[in-house]
């Protein structure tokens, strides 16, 4: 009698699965949907219907059109969004965080060539047009750069902490190694005037980029992708799961991402992948990893879906994944293979802290001035910059009782010592100011 069972490692069978079709779509009472969608309708007259129906019924039928890939009828409906006399800002929102290349027709309707500045009464979406961009360049790939080129005095008028956001969004969306720095330099030029205006902001910008780089390149070396955003052949074998909608708590219930009851996708999507317990992987929390479709579409042309998505909680057997971009319909249906792009903590916190000094200025750093290379005497007073100011008086933050009263006399000497040379080497164990002096000693 056999007493014991051998498992392989990758016990997996290719599932197969079919695109959804509006052919399957069971329309009930719904005549007008019915006609809408028909094949043999004319999309002029189509188009006609749609005119005349509210923006309650315009976003249902684009929801059906998303789900089952009716992509005529996206952005016909979007265009009739964007032709009301008043725009409906957040269904336009809405409907670019779900289907992101609809950005292009905001491109065409508003600028149409050269750069230019967004109409008044659409600029407050700056910001998400900006990010789909980013989102949907891995399908558009060269005409991405184009958009932005056309944005630059969008993001040029970005705050400090939503342009740093939309830089990390593109270290984590745009997965061709050649276009995302690209498209990273293009973010950074359209930023010239704007960090050119003070040395503290020349200096918040270029470790930006600097740590965003960082994070460029350790993804391309972890997970290489091809010019097309594929996953290339590697030696480690993907991990396989299944995704799931996440159980959530009353605390992620206030949070600003899932799919919502009309089926329309917002940004940050949170999903669960189910995997083997003893899954052979270095996927942990705080990990990037870019997901493709494993299953097979027999008789089907297109592309298996690829996403890229952050852990941000890993337990045993399951992971809890913040999506960076819209999932497909069958996302639910069909498996998936993580490839592993390495770990953002590190990336995450450098760029929070260039944030954080380029914010606060010298309520963050007390050598705020010596870092950025202020004149105390002269400059310190005069380089306010959109995200902090320096000190007029740095005699006053030298001063001995502005040192915290906890040091004791020698670590108070360092300190004083480490403020008033330009370079010192302070020698003792771990303790406050380490860090401190090692970053005047850079």
């Amino acid at each position: 009698m056999q007493t014991e069972e051998t498992l392989k490692r990758f016990d997996y069978t290719k599932q197969s699965f079919t695109y959804r079709s509006i052919a399957s779509y069971t329309w009930d009472d719904d005549n007008t949907g019915s006609i809408i969608f028909d094949s043999v309708t004319p999309m002029d007259v189509a188009r006609q219907m749609l005119s005349r129906l509210d923006d309650s019924q315009l976003l249902r039928y684009f929801s059906i059109a998303v789900s089952y890939r009716v992509e005529t009828h996206i952005f016909a409906i979007y265009d009739i969004l964007l032709g009301r006399e008043e725009l409906p800002i957040e269904d336009i929102r809405h409907c670019i965080d779900s289907y992101p290349s609809l950005v292009y027709c905001i491109l065409k309707k508003y600028i149409p060539e050269g750069p230019a500045e967004l109409p008044e009464n659409i600029a407050s979406c700056s910001p998400s047009i900006i990010r789909n961009i980013l989102r949907s360049a891995n399908e558009m790939g060269i005409a991405a750069l184009a958009a932005l080129e056309r944005l630059a005095p969008a993001i040029l008028a970005l705050d400090l902490a939503t342009y740093l956001d939309l830089l990390w969004s593109a270290a984590l969306c745009i997965r061709s190694s050649k276009l995302v720095q690209e498209i990273l330099l293009v973010l950074h030029e359209a930023r010239s005037s704007s960090r050119k205006s003070s040395r503290a902001l020349e200096f918040t910008h270029k470790h930006a980029l600097a740590v965003v780089f960082d994070r460029v390149e350790e993804a391309a070396d972890t997970c290489p992708c091809d010019d097309y955003g594929k996953p290339r052949k590697q030696s480690t074998r993907p991990a396989r799961a299944k995704l799931v909608l996440p159980q959530p708590t009353p605390e992620e219930v206030e949070g600003a991402a899932v799919i919502n009851d009309d089926g329309l996708q917002g940004v940050g999507i949170a999903v669960v992948a189910h995997t083997r317990v003893d899954l052979p992987t270095p996927i942990r929390i705080h990990t990037h990893v870019r997901m493709q479709v494993a299953s097979i579409a027999p008789n089907s042309t297109l592309p298996r879906p690829i996403v890229d998505a952050t852990v941000t909680r890993a337990a045993r057997g399951e992971l809890h994944l913040d999506v960076k971009q819209p999932l497909p319909p069958e996302w639910q249906e069909v498996d998936w293979n993580i490839f592993d792009a390495g770990g953002i903590a590190t990336s995450a916190a450098m760029l929070a802290a260039v944030q954080r000094f380029g914010l606060q200025g010298y309520e963050c750093c007390r050598l705020y001035d010596i870092i950025v290379g202020l004149d105390p005497a002269t400059d310190a007073s005069s380089d306010a910059s959109e995200g902090g100011s320096a000190s007029s008086d740095r005699s006053t933050a030298t001063d001995e009782d502005t040192i915290d009263a906890s040091l004791n006399a020698s670590q108070r000497q360092a300190v004083q010592t480490a403020i008033h040379s330009s370079m010192c080497l302070i020698w003792g164990p771990p303790g406050k100011y380490v860090g401190l002096t090692m970053l005047l000693a850079c």
